[in-house]
């Protein structure tokens, strides 16, 4: 197999993992959740992350609490309008679950995996790619996988 058959196979796994509507061309991302974490002397609740951006293949591993996605939610209400706020996915819910109160282990298990499938909507959603919030989120306090 000669060099250039690579690159036309590298070439193609790139264009397969674009989604192109009009001329625009959008990434994909994929989001997995690598589990929770108790942080400092509170013991606070962050939610560690795999980001993939599967048409560029860089990942990163990033930790987060619910505040912060708080954060990012009104941000990016707040860059899309009120015309383009039915793109952005509601924000799972935080507070008490009956009986149970927040920081019960299932409540954290049931928001995490809600708090994936958040992320990986708006990263998916093409009017969202771009904000530079949402870029730095992806991106900010990476830690060692």
């Amino acid at each position: 197999m000669n060099t250039s058959d690579l690159g036309a196979s590298d070439d193609f796994k790139r264009r397969s993992n674009t989604m192109q509507i009009g001329a625009t061309q959008f990434r994909t991302y994929n989001v997995e959740s690598l589990g929770i974490m108790q942080v400092g002397k509170d013991a606070t609740t962050h939610y560690k992350l795999k980001v993939k951006d599967t048409t560029s293949f860089t990942e990163s591993t990033i930790l987060k609490r619910y505040k912060e996605f708080k954060i990012l939610h009104e941000e990016l209400k707040k860059k899309l309008g009120k015309s383009k706020k039915d793109k952005l996915p509601e924000l799972p819910y935080k507070g008490k679950f009956g009986l149970v109160g927040r920081d019960d282990p299932r409540v954290i298990e049931f928001r995490k995996a809600n708090l994936r499938s958040y992320l990986q909507t708006i990263l998916n959603t093409p009017e969202l790619q771009d904000i530079p919030f949402l870029q730095e989120f992806i991106r900010s306090r990476p830690i060692e996988p």
